[in-house]
């Protein structure tokens, strides 16, 4: 599951690849609804991602991001426990460090907060990451 989401922090980087620099406005400010649409796209093509999740979302509110990840398969309570665990212990933490440096680097603007939000097929939120 890991594998998959890094893939997608590549997605999430396009979003910024022609923002340039605007210091004095918020990230939700210069990420226009077709920089998410063609984020998502790019993340439904790429195989790894495609196999686990049915649907990505991204949403801005001012210099904060969020991310939603949709799981593609129905899981039973039992597995949902094991897949919450998996994703608590996969080390998202580290990654969101790294994306929101990267976001400063590309954006010029630092993320206040970044959340990973995993849901399950029918949208019930399996568990929360944020940093």
């Amino acid at each position: 599951m890991r594998k998959a989401v890094a893939g997608v922090l590549a997605v999430f980087m396009c979003l910024f690849i022609f923002t340039g620099c605007f210091n004095d406005r918020t990230l939700e400010q210069i990420v226009t609804p077709q920089n998410i649409a063609d984020a998502k796209k790019m993340a439904m093509d790429q195989p790894e991602f495609a196999k686990l999740f049915r649907d990505v979302d991204v949403e801005f509110n001012g210099n904060n991001a969020t991310c939603k990840y949709y799981l593609k398969e129905v899981f039973n309570s039992s597995e949902l426990i094991v897949i919450k665990s998996r994703i608590e212990t996969c080390g998202y933490e580290k990654q969101i460090i790294e994306l929101k440096n990267k976001i400063e680097k590309e954006s010029g603007i630092r993320p206040e907060k970044l959340t990973y939000e995993f849901y399950t097929n029918g949208g019930q939120i399996i568990t929360t990451i944020e940093g």
